[in-house]
């Protein structure tokens, strides 16, 4: 049997999911999940892109982890006060 769990809590309890065995337990995970920055902030998915990631990934030393961080997170600020 495959089963699908909905996104939103409400949406599983109209469809009944919780009564499905081991579901419920999946499901009320939801009450302790932290959503991604991107659900809090949508204008994030188009301003994080290839060249931010390449960043990220060339990270080779702990003393690289502050540095490129923090231009990142400046490269971001820029990008989302001009898009306001």
């Amino acid at each position: 049997m495959l089963l699908h769990a909905l996104t939103s809590q409400s949406s599983a309890q109209k469809l009944n999911q919780y009564t499905q065995p081991g579901m419920k337990v999946f499901l009320d995970e939801h009450n302790y999940a932290v959503k991604p920055a991107i659900y809090r902030n949508v204008k994030l998915g188009t301003i994080i892109n290839e060249s931010i990631l390449k960043k990220l990934a060339a990270i080779e030393t702990p003393a690289d982890v502050q540095k490129t961080f923090t231009e990142v997170a400046v490269e971001i600020d820029m990008q989302l006060s001009q898009s306001r």
